[in-house]
């Protein structure tokens, strides 16, 4: 077997389930990169980017997905 640069997952429901499902599976993989771009941003700016203010960031780009048509969140 050829191994895959990218894991494989299959997921079935609506599109927040399967997302919700996405982010279960690979939250550990998820953390561990987030916390290396974090690092790799930080290494490169004088400003600090802490996680909090990277968290609220993230937050409201999600609630800023709600404004765009065909959203069923």
């Amino acid at each position: 077997m050829t191994p895959t640069r990218f894991p494989e997952l299959s997921v079935s429901g609506s599109p927040t389930q399967m997302g919700q499902n996405i982010g279960e599976h690979f939250k550990n993989q998820i953390r561990e990169v987030t916390e290396l771009v974090l690092d790799r941003v930080n290494k490169g700016t004088q400003n600090r980017v802490l996680w909090k203010k990277a968290e609220k960031g993230a937050r409201d780009s999600f609630l800023s997905g709600r404004l765009f048509p065909g959203h069923n969140g």
